[in-house]
């Protein structure tokens, strides 16, 4: 189930800059609620 403070976000995976910023909001996310 996805809680309602997961980003949701749009990306071209064929496009590098597009992938690298949705890994990066990833791992963001995930840092952040493994802090909680």
């Amino acid at each position: 189930q996805i809680g309602p403070d997961a980003p949701i976000i749009t990306t071209d995976a064929r496009h590098r800059a597009e992938a690298k910023s949705a890994l990066i909001t990833l791992v963001e996310h995930a840092l952040l609620a493994r802090l909680r």
